[in-house]
């Protein structure tokens, strides 16, 4: 049961931690204040660079030094100032009484130690513990955080284990102490949203057994609104606002809240234009003066460019730090409608023959990839790995087809596979009524002018050695298009059309932030006015204000020059808001196909239904039914019979074990993989 107490169980108290660099020291938390209390859960969100990781770590008194040091500031655990405390005192306190989860497991585990023995060693070094019975405890906080056969696991190493389930062992780690304070920064981002669900399930279940606090650290509004019950909102290395979840999200006071919010796609409601934050987070070593979000801010006045504004409470233990809000300028301002200015959404219409119907410009048939599995001394092939098992579908001009699906559903190699990128083991693909797959190298040379890629990463896809106009040049370059003056003059207006200055051309990607770096790539794949953009994940990597700008762009560049996209993403809301119709990929096969009306209003097939309801929803008040899917999605090299899904399903029935269900038209437009799709 959640504990409740008057008396904070931790008290930061202006808290100001900087970093030595060559050009002076940087204020990475700028007088950070907040209160915990016991059994309650505090969200803090912002961009990445505003300070969030800083703060927990500050808590924690893991800054490393040097270059970082904790300059000022008290925090007071439980009465006692932890700052100002001999290490030896600190180590008692850390992993033990205040422990914390990281953001990457993978980093944090170390990998020559087995699972088991990672979370006994903190049982022993903290509870002391005689070792047996240290890895007894281990084991059973294993099986606490719902990690299948505990005791096989404990024995195996970290790299043996999938990405959710590290996720779980950090989780235990953490907790096998008891403590009362968990701090847990960004801990489901790596993740897929069905395996986040579980996490953040697991979460609040032992909140609720041990009495835990939660400090949450994510970027993730709807995570936040579903765990917390309080939310700080961070920027450059401030807080800009305090309230509880329900008033945050009701009624966000700040210009840079209500920003945050409206760069959100929604999975329910309108599919109106998103909201976007031009710009980003100022660098530590230049702040601007006054408010620190004014040169992003739609109201700044001139107050905002020539003081920094004070905390204020507003009411209903409120607090925001806006000249609307404090000071002479706040009769003025709380007369005006604060509001962020809002564009107009725009739907895409496919292109259409003479005849009326729309015109197939991607056709795939069948198409399967097998990656063959080698084991013994002569390398025999004993297994094949079926990453894509017979998909067919066709994509129209103009359109956007989305495809979604857990880690591992084969959706980057179906990408690679119709772009030729990698071979397939069988199947057709025709653009424009030609088959890819018959085409001679330098036929399919030609045929890439038509087709190019964005990538998930917009940095490892990027030359580093290359300026941004070599770059965005190099596919005119290679084939042969234009003159280099021509060229030249084609680069800036590609650069000028993604949002870039054309002055941009002589710098190198390191120079740019990663939305910036994702303008590139697209620049990039527009070099040869293709008629189909593949986008692998375009937006998973950036934060919600720059997902909502490149979002944006893309519908842009759709509408005005007729592109075809073929959109990758694990959020089904990001793929809702660009596309006209929606695949559901698992283990390598379509499972469900749709327009994207059809698919969110009735999903058919109960693997979408998961996804769907895993989706964490920014909007506190919104009740809904979680589907858990337990497990992890199983191995494409030991297929599941009958139905691949039926061993993680709710509804399966003796059936789904026996027979694979086939892809069928089960209302017009509407196609499902499923013996159930008539469920209730």
């Amino acid at each position: 049961m959640t504990l409740r107490s008057d008396v904070p169980l931790l008290d930061v108290q202006d808290l100001h931690t900087v970093f030595r660099t060559e050009e002076g020291e940087a204020a990475a938390v700028d007088g950070v204040s907040f209160l915990l209390g016991q059994g309650e859960t505090l969200g803090i969100v912002g961009e990445s660079g505003c300070g969030k990781s800083v703060t927990s770590l500050s808590i924690m008194r893991l800054i490393p030094s040097p270059p970082g040091r904790i300059a000022s500031g008290r925090v007071l655990f439980e009465g006692k100032d932890i700052l100002r405390l001999p290490e030896d005192e600190m180590r008692s306190i850390r992993g033990n009484e205040i422990s914390m989860i990281f953001q990457e497991p993978m980093t944090c585990l170390n990998p020559v130690f087995t699972c088991g023995y990672q979370v006994a060693e903190a049982v022993e070094l903290h509870q002391e513990l005689p070792w047996k019975e240290a890895f007894a405890r281990a084991e059973g906080m294993l099986r606490m955080v719902s990690i299948p056969l505990p005791e096989k696991r404990a024995r195996e190493y970290p790299h043996q284990l999938s990405g959710g389930m590290r996720q779980r062992v950090m989780i235990a780690m953490a907790l096998s102490c008891r403590p009362k304070i968990l701090i847990a920064d960004e801990p489901t981002t790596a993740l897929d949203v069905t395996i986040q669900a579980q996490i953040l399930d697991l979460m609040r279940d032992l909140k609720e057994e041990f009495g835990t606090a939660i400090i949450l650290v994510t970027h993730n509004l709807g995570v936040i609104s579903e765990m917390a019950e309080r939310v700080l909102v961070m920027y450059a290395g401030k807080v800009m606002e305090e309230a509880s979840v329900e008033a945050l999200f009701d009624s966000p006071k700040h210009p840079y809240t209500q920003g945050l919010l409206g760069c959100v796609p929604k999975l329910h409601g309108h599919g109106r234009r998103l909201d976007t934050i031009e710009g980003v987070v100022p660098g530590l070593l230049r702040m601007p003066s006054g408010c620190r979000f004014n040169p992003r801010c739609p109201l700044a006045a001139d107050v905002c460019y020539k003081k920094e504004p004070p905390m204020e409470e507003v009411g209903d233990g409120r607090r925001v730090a806006c000249w609307l809000y404090a000071g002479e300028a706040a009769g003025e301002a709380r007369a005006v409608s604060i509001a962020w200015p809002q564009g107009t959404g725009h739907e895409v219409t496919c292109l259409s023959s003479d005849d009326g119907k729309k015109v197939p410009l991607i056709t795939v048939r069948d198409v399967r990839k097998y990656f063959p599995v080698e084991r013994g001394l002569f390398s025999r092939v004993t297994q094949y790995v079926k990453a894509v098992d017979g998909v067919s579908f066709t994509v129209h001009h103009g359109e956007t087809l989305g495809i979604v699906g857990e880690s591992g559903c084969g959706k980057t190699t179906l990408a690679k596979v119709i772009l030729r990128l990698t071979e397939a083991s069988g199947g057709e693909v025709f653009f424009e009524g030609q088959n890819v797959f018959d085409l001679s190298e330098k036929g399919m040379r030609r045929m890439r002018r038509e087709m190019q890629m964005v990538f998930q990463d917009p940095f490892a896809s990027l030359d580093p050695r290359l300026t941004v106009g070599s770059i965005v040049g190099e596919p005119l370059e290679v084939h042969r298009v234009g003159a280099k003056r021509e060229r030249i003059g084609r680069v800036r207006h590609l650069l000028d059309v993604v949002g870039l200055s054309p002055d941009h051309a002589n710098r190198f990607a390191h120079e740019f932030s990663g939305g910036q770096r994702q303008r590139i790539g697209i620049a990039r794949a527009l070099a040869l006015n293709p008629k189909l953009v593949v986008c692998d994940e375009p937006v998973s990597a950036l934060d919600i204000s720059i997902q909502s700008q490149i979002l944006n762009l893309l519908k842009d560049l759709q509408s005005e020059f007729g592109l075809t996209y073929f959109f990758i993403a694990h959020d089904l809301a990001v793929v809702k808001y660009v596309s006209d119709r929606v695949g559901v990929m698992y283990l390598g096969k379509i499972v469900e196909m749709s327009e994207r009306r059809g698919l969110y209003e009735n999903p058919m097939h109960p693997y979408t239904r998961a996804l769907m309801s895993a989706i964490p929803v920014p909007d506190p008040r919104l009740e809904r039914e979680r589907i858990t899917l337990e497990g992890d999605v199983p191995s494409p090299v030991n297929l599941p019979s009958g139905c691949r899904f039926h061993g993680r399903c709710p509804h399966v029935k003796s059936l789904c074990r026996e027979a694979e269900p086939v892809l069928a038209e089960a209302l017009p437009g509407h196609w499902v993989a499923c013996h159930l799709a008539n469920l209730d």
